[in-house]
């Protein structure tokens, strides 16, 4: 967590400057203390602005010093999207692949905010902003042996945690029971068994009113029999970066109390060559009554993403009303639909 700056001794401090964008500068001084700087540019915008402070925080890093106080006033001259952007700065610039193996979640020095225009909760807002999104970071670079579809279940489900959020978790087995046979027919391809992740958060219960977000939760995508290339297989762990956004992004609304209601549907397998892998000119019949012809084994989330999990919904009557797909289209999208349609949207 980040602390309002009160004259603690440190060792670094970082300011922004008027100077070229990104330009950094350090001065040490011969009690071994550091000064850095970092230029803003012309246009101040947010995006600038988390790029600036991640900037300062990979210097700052480079230095090894134990603490270092940020003046956090050019970042709240933009607002609140202006805080939550340095702070995602600072976070993101300190973030290590390694950090999934442990959960680390804080850059490893002690870290102060200086300047004005900002109040304490406004910090910690933008402080907890940054946190959700580093934990999909490390949901991502998890290794998909560490994260199979049940392990990435129960993950999601514990990040709700103290929350006012209702988990429930469906295995393979009650997959069955209710007949959602696209995501059944992905995930029947591995020994690891498919679940479907269900997070409810309600912070407006007098309005009848319900979001949906649906993420693709695939923590294995080698192609099935519609192999990837060898230069894409190094990616295929993380197909289920659009599950974890759903559920951080529910889990931060629950965290700041807003006032809307939200279900995220996370359906999680992995798609693997087997002997029980679908094959292309397979046939299945969705809960809808649909008969999908399979073509393409490696765009399995058009399959099970969009037809199956929004039905798990509807029969516990939950009521979404707006539905937001958060997944990754995926590259054969490109065969699809078309590379100049693809590049309009």
């Amino acid at each position: 967590m980040i602390a309002l700056y009160e004259n603690q001794p440190v060792s670094a401090r970082v300011r922004l400057t008027d100077d070229d964008y990104l330009r950094t500068r350090y001065y040490l001084h011969p009690d071994g203390t550091a000064d850095i700087t970092v230029g803003r540019g012309r246009d101040w915008t947010v995006l600038a602005c988390k790029e600036c402070y991640g900037k300062a925080v990979k210097t700052v890093l480079d230095l090894e010093p134990d603490s270092c106080v940020f003046d956090l006033s050019p970042a709240a001259r933009l607002g609140q999207p202006g805080l939550n952007a340095a702070l995602e700065g600072i976070l993101g610039g300190s973030h290590r692949k390694a950090d999934c193996l442990t959960d680390v979640r804080c850059p490893a020095l002690t870290c102060y905010a200086s300047g004005s225009g900002f109040t304490l909760p406004q910090l910690t807002a933008a402080w907890q902003l940054a946190e959700d999104i580093m934990a999909v970071r490390n949901y991502v670079n998890l290794p998909a042996n560490l994260l199979t579809p049940m392990d990435f279940a129960a993950r999601l489900t514990a990040l709700a945690q103290g929350l006012p959020i209702e988990t429930a978790v469906y295995d393979r087995q009650q997959l069955e029971d209710l007949g959602l046979r696209g995501l059944l027919t992905v995930g029947g391809s591995s020994g690891h068994p498919p679940a479907l992740v269900v997070l409810r958060y309600t912070g407006a219960p007098e309005d009848s009113r319900r979001v949906g977000f649906v993420g693709k939760g695939v923590t294995v995508d080698s192609g099935g029999y519609c192999l990837k290339s060898a230069s894409s297989m190094a990616g295929i762990k993380g197909d289920m970066a659009g599950g974890a956004a759903a559920a951080a992004a529910l889990h931060a609304l629950a965290r700041h109390g807003v006032r809307v209601n939200v279900t995220a549907v996370i359906p999680t397998c992995e798609n693997r060559i087997s002997p029980t892998s679908m094959l292309p000119g397979d046939r299945i019949t969705l809960f809808s009554g649909q008969t999908v012809e399979i073509l393409n084994a490696d765009a399995e989330g058009r399959r099970y993403r969009f037809v199956d999990p929004v039905y798990g919904e509807l029969r516990c009557q939950w009521g979404e009303t707006l539905y937001v797909n958060d997944a990754p289209m995926q590259y054969s999208g490109f065969d699809n639909y078309g590379k100049l349609t693809m590049q309009e949207k």
